[in-house]
């Protein structure tokens, strides 16, 4: 929320220059994106899809976000990944007259938390 209500700027950089990937995964091929549908994180899917993740993506078993929305009872996050469109999403052209480095520091903090895996180890 915080971050769709500041209108932050995915493009920013960090200071060793990386941007958040919203599509970044790990060993196992999972997104950001799937881990929010898998635990029902509807505010996380929105944001993610707004900055651009691809709805479209498998894991390592074939299952995107939308089968592990399904699989798990969010029935609102499917039918939000279902009825989705790209012009829905952020270009990085969109006007931001107001960003912050903390919006971006919590968005990538966001997408680097899919990097743990079920064990609690790094990708």
């Amino acid at each position: 929320q915080l971050l769709l209500k500041s209108r932050a700027d995915k493009e920013l950089t960090d200071n060793e220059g990386n941007t958040a990937n919203p599509d970044a995964r790990n060993q196992s091929g999972k997104t950001a994106l799937m881990y929010s549908a898998i635990h029902g994180s509807d505010d996380n899917v929105t944001l993610l899809l707004t900055w651009g993740a691809d709805r479209n993506l498998c894991d390592s078993n074939g299952r995107g976000a939308l089968d592990s929305a399904k699989s798990n009872g969010h029935w609102k996050i499917a039918q939000t990944l279902q009825n989705w469109t790209n012009r829905e999403a952020a270009t990085p052209r969109m006007s931001f007259l107001q960003t912050s480095m903390e919006s971006f520091r919590t968005l990538r903090s966001l997408v680097q938390s899919l990097r743990i895996d079920a064990c609690g180890r790094g990708s």
